[in-house]
């Protein structure tokens, strides 16, 4: 059977990678274990652009 697809927009993205319980992670969650994300470059490109901002300068993830 053909796994389902999901298109999140970046606004979608930077609140999944920044809270874990919100309905954002949650989405993203559920898109990871039932199907297979899909971005394309403009969304990349998006999100470089917010995570590159001073303001995340000091990674969240060590």
């Amino acid at each position: 059977m053909n796994k389902l697809k999901f298109v999140l927009d970046s606004n979608v993205l930077v609140s999944a990678a920044l809270f874990k319980g919100s309905i954002a992670r949650q989405a993203f969650n559920r898109a990871a274990v039932d199907g297979q994300i899909l971005m394309s470059a403009p969304v990349w490109a998006k999100l470089r652009d917010v995570f590159s901002r001073p303001r995340f300068d000091q990674c969240l993830c060590q």
